[in-house]
């Protein structure tokens, strides 16, 4: 039997943009660092594609695609207002004497690391263009989050630091090969479970430089 060598195959770097929910279970909890509201994100990410050598005596030595191990980092932003607008009270006069205001800003500072399996085979594959490929990832994450809440008094400040374990499900929707470089643009939805809760849908244009 040949010795197995695992190898980094590809380097690629991904810019990435994200919309979605993250909590920690409390709704409606005003006096909470996590938003009431939708949060937009933006990040960037760093992969590494491995694959394994089997170099067997007897035959010409084979290479197998292990998966991919990507770092991720995003950092989120939500601005929460309330105030008797909001209110469905309509032409009732009762609305002049009703006067309150709350408002929140969040950010959010997220760093992940996902281990992703071998893309699946493309719906269509030619010497230059790859479309439609799937990949599934599983991976750990820390949060760190701080929130100015206004409501009826000075400013208060408040953070928490959690982690959590995250899933995904990957779309590369078409990807471009140009020498040794790829370009290609992906899909995916999150899903975040643990310390905090969430999801998100998230896209991201990837520059390959293989090996």
């Amino acid at each position: 039997m040949g010795d197995s060598t695992t190898k980094i195959q590809n380097l690629s770097v991904a810019p990435r943009r994200s919309s979605g929910f993250i909590s920690d279970g409390k709704f409606l909890k005003f006096g909470s660092p996590y938003p009431q509201s939708g949060t937009k994100l933006y990040g960037l990410e760093f992969a590494l594609d491995l694959s394994e050598l089997n170099s067997d005596p007897e035959s010409q030595p084979r290479e197998k695609r292990n998966g991919e191990l990507a770092l991720m980092y995003y950092y989120g932003r939500a601005d929460d207002h309330f105030d008797e607008s909001d209110l469905p009270l309509g032409d009732n006069p009762l609305a002049d004497l009703i006067q309150f205001k709350a408002a929140r800003t969040a950010r959010s500072h997220i760093l992940m690391s996902e281990w992703r399996w071998p893309l699946f085979a493309p719906a269509y594959s030619s010497k230059r263009l790859r479309l439609i490929q799937p990949q599934y990832g599983l991976g750990l994450g820390a949060l760190y989050i701080r929130t100015e809440v206004s409501q009826d008094g000075p400013v208060e400040k408040v953070q928490k630091l959690a982690a959590f374990v995250t899933g995904s499900t990957q779309l590369r929707l078409m990807e471009v090969s140009l020498g040794p470089v790829d370009f290609s643009l992906e899909a995916s939805v999150r899903i975040m479970a643990g310390q905090t809760y969430g999801i998100m849908g998230e896209t991201a244009l990837r520059v390959t430089y293989q090996r």
